[in-house]
């Protein structure tokens, strides 16, 4: 530290030298302080009474950040915003260290956006490396309460006229089915709490987020190396879903964790969209859906790993899209034009007064 402080200080003490002021300070080279009148050295102007008690140390770190290049001020500037954000996630949050973490793997990403999307757009297209009949195995689930027989009719109307094979799988009724003992411990901390005590909307969604969890689980037991999961209030847009669905996966940059159909980047709530990256493609920047999602089975290990830390503090669709994807753990895109719809006559079925979302771009 010694020698980088005297490097950036430079000659300023042998300019120094011959000042002699005793209201003022300046280290020279070395490690003695000497008078100095602030006109002949300004960039070390400090009173020295303290300064002479501390051997120095203040006024040589001090002049040694006064006379740092503009490139090394900007770095420690930035390191600071970034410590304060972490400080800030840390007090904040209930699980304060690692949001503070992630708050600052966030803000790095930001600051460096143009610089990823531009890395993004050069890279090789998945339609190159791929499997040519990949598509075809891929399953697709459509994830929906057994008792919904409303919204399975009407997606098995959509899906009868583009001729889709699809498999209905059952949502865990968080009004009538508990979730395993294993499984709750997930939520250790206010959303078990809030479970046990029967608050309707948490016993909603941690039913919610364990259907996910052993979709993920089922999706490696099973050994697909990729899976379409569709929430059951989606709406397919007119044409071939299947075939705009291939189309736009081979502009897919090679190094995808998670391709969404349409990610709520594009509706009224006001999300900033990422560029495009491909024909069709946008690099994911913000949004907090997961109407439909193409996950890859290495995609699976990583969301379950980060469940298992952070389902305790946040759902299933801010894990995915509100932390993994925003913080760069999972490389995301979003299809632009969306390849489905949310079904605006659908409300949800945790939320049931919630204003329908409604899409402004559509295909």
């Amino acid at each position: 530290m010694r020698r980088l402080l005297h490097a950036l200080a430079g000659d300023c003490g042998s300019r120094c030298d011959s000042a002699m002021d005793s209201k003022y300070v300046v280290v020279a080279m070395g490690e003695s302080a000497e008078s100095a009148d602030v006109s002949s050295c300004p960039l070390f102007e400090l009173s020295c009474d303290k300064d002479l008690r501390d051997g120095g140390k203040w006024c040589r770190l001090r002049g040694a950040l006064r006379r740092a290049s503009l490139g090394t001020r900007l770095m420690l500037t930035a390191a600071g915003c970034l410590l304060f954000v972490a400080l800030v996630g840390f007090l904040t949050s209930p699980n304060g260290l690692l949001r503070g973490c992630d708050l600052m793997r966030e803000a790095i990403r930001w600051a460096n956006w143009e610089h990823i999307s531009e890395q993004k757009a050069a890279m090789t297209r998945y339609g190159v490396e791929r499997d040519p009949l990949e598509l075809n195995k891929m399953p697709i689930w459509v994830v929906s309460l057994k008792r919904a027989n409303e919204r399975r009719q009407k997606i098995q109307s959509q899906m009868d006229a583009q001729k889709i094979g699809f498999t209905f799988m059952d949502a865990i009724d968080g009004l009538k089915e508990p979730v395993r003992s294993e499984e709750l411990a997930l939520f250790a901390g206010r959303r078990a709490k809030e479970y046990k005590q029967g608050v309707e909307h948490e016993l909603k969604k941690v039913a919610t987020d364990v259907t996910n969890w052993r979709l993920m689980h089922r999706m490696l037991a099973e050994k697909f190396p990729l899976v379409l999961i569709m929430e059951d209030d989606f709406l397919l847009p007119e044409g071939d879903f299947l075939s705009r669905l291939n189309e736009t996966m081979a502009q897919l940059p090679a190094d995808w964790d998670l391709f969404a159909l349409n990610g709520c980047s594009m509706h009224k709530h006001g999300h900033t969209l990422g560029r495009f990256v491909g024909r069709g493609v946008r690099v994911f920047k913000t949004g907090s859906c997961t109407l439909a999602v193409v996950v890859r089975r290495e995609t699976a290990i990583k969301v379950l790993k980060a469940a298992e830390r952070q389902l305790r503090v946040q759902n299933w669709d801010n894990l995915i899209m509100g932390y993994m994807a925003q913080t760069g753990e999972l490389n995301t895109y979003l299809a632009d034009p969306p390849l489905c719809l949310f079904n605006e006559k659908m409300p949800s079925s945790i939320e049931p007064g919630k204003e329908p979302i409604q899409d402004i771009l559509r295909p």
